[in-house]
C-alpha cells in the first residue's frame, strides 16, 4: 500500500490533480499544456509524491504520461471502463481523488502502454484502417454513379479499378463511347472482351456523373499512394521473423500480421491464449441462470482494433 499518491483527471485543456494519502486531499489544477505539465512535475516534487495515476480516455493523455514517465514518477494508466465498475465510490468523490484512493488502495491494474516503436506501429496501421475505409466510400460512389446509368462492369471485370477498369473510367470520365475506349487501347484483354463489355455499358453520363466519377477515380489513385507509402513505413517498423511467424495462421497476410503485432504488442502479458481473446473482446459472455453458466456472444469488451482485425482474419481463413 503506498503512503500517497495523485490522481488526475485529464482534459483537452485542464489537468485536474488530486493528491491523498488516505486521510487528507491536496487539489490543484493546471493547463493541458507544455508549461502546465512543468508546473504539474514541480507540483507533485513539492508535495513529494512519485507515484501518479490517470485514465486512458482519448488521446489528451499521452503528453502528460510521457513527460512524467520520462521525469521519474512512477506512472499508472488505469483503463476507465474498470475504474468505473468499481465499487465504493462516495458521491462527491472527484474523479481524480478517486484514481488516487483506488492507487493508494492497490486496486488499479496497470493498463499496458507500448514502447515507442510500437506505438508508432500501432498509429500506422490504424491510419491504414482509416485511409482504406475512406477509400472504400469513393469506390462505392464510383458504382453507384455506374449504376445510375445502367453500366455493370462489374458484372465483367472483378475489380473495375484494376488496370483494365481503370483505362475503361478514365474513358468513360473523360466522354468517351466504350467503343471510343476499347477501339484506342493498347490492352489486348479488352480487345478480346470488347464485345462483351459493350453489352454492360447501357447508358451514358451527363456532365455532372462525369465529373463525380472523375473526383472519385482520382482520389482512389490518390489513396493507393498513400496507402502504399504507409504500408513501406509499416514494414520499416516490423521484425520480419516475428511478421512472417504470424503470418503462417490462416487468414492471415503481411497486413493483418503487421496489425496483430501492432495491438498485441509484447505477448508476454498474455498467460495464454484466453487472456487474450478476453482483452480482445472475443471470449464469449457467460452469465448465470438457474444455477448454471450459459454462454452468450462474444463480450466486445476490450480493444476493438484487435478485435476488427481478427474478425477479418476469421473470415479469410473461411474462404
Amino acid at each position: 500500500m503506498l503512503d500517497k499518491a495523485c490522481g488526475v483527471d485529464v482534459h483537452k485543456d485542464i489537468l485536474v490533480a488530486n493528491i491523498t494519502d488516505g486521510i487528507t486531499v491536496e487539489e490543484a489544477r493546471f493547463e493541458n499544456s507544455l508549461e502546465g505539465i512543468e508546473n504539474i512535475k514541480a507540483w507533485l516534487r513539492e508535495h513529494g509524491c512519485k507515484h501518479v495515476v490517470m485514465e486512458s480516455t482519448g488521446v489528451y493523455w499521452v503528453p502528460l504520461y510521457l513527460a512524467l514517465e520520462e521525469s521519474g514518477f512512477q506512472v499508472v494508466l488505469a483503463n476507465a471502463y474498470k475504474v468505473k465498475g468499481t465499487p465504493g465510490r462516495i458521491t462527491d468523490t472527484t474523479s481524480a481523488e478517486w484514481l488516487a484512493q483506488l492507487l493508494i488502495s492497490g486496486f488499479i491494474k496497470p493498463s499496458y502502454v507500448p514502447e515507442g516503436r510500437i506505438r508508432d506501429l500501432r498509429e500506422l496501421t490504424r491510419m491504414r484502417v482509416k485511409l482504406v475505409q475512406t477509400r472504400t466510400a469513393f469506390k462505392n460512389r464510383c458504382h453507384r454513379v455506374l449504376r445510375k446509368v445502367n453500366i455493370r462492369l462489374g458484372s465483367k471485370l472483378s475489380d473495375i479499378f484494376g488496370k483494365a477498369g481503370m483505362e475503361i473510367l478514365e474513358g468513360l470520365m473523360s466522354g468517351k463511347t466504350i467503343e471510343e475506349i476499347i477501339n484506342q487501347s493498347q490492352n489486348k484483354w479488352l480487345k478480346q472482351k470488347g464485345e462483351e463489355l459493350a453489352g454492360v455499358v447501357g447508358g451514358a453520363l451527363s456532365q455532372a456523373d462525369m465529373f463525380v466519377l472523375g473526383q472519385c477515380v482520382n482520389m482512389v489513385k490518390y489513396l493507393n499512394q498513400m496507402i502504399e507509402e504507409l504500408e513501406d513505413m509499416i514494414r520499416g517498423l516490423v521484425n520480419e521473423d516475428d511478421l512472417k511467424l504470424i503470418a503462417t495462421i490462416p487468414g492471415v497476410d503481411e497486413k493483418a500480421a503487421a496489425a496483430i503485432l501492432a495491438e498485441i504488442g509484447d505477448p508476454k502479458r498474455f498467460k495464454n491464449g484466453k487472456s487474450l481473446a478476453s482483452w480482445a473482446g472475443l471470449a464469449p459472455s457467460v452469465h448465470e441462470s438457474a444455477g448454471k453458466n450459459l454462454t452468450g456472444g462474444i463480450t466486445k469488451k476490450g480493444s476493438k482494433w484487435l478485435r476488427r482485425v481478427m474478425v477479418q482474419v476469421a473470415h479469410a481463413a473461411k474462404k
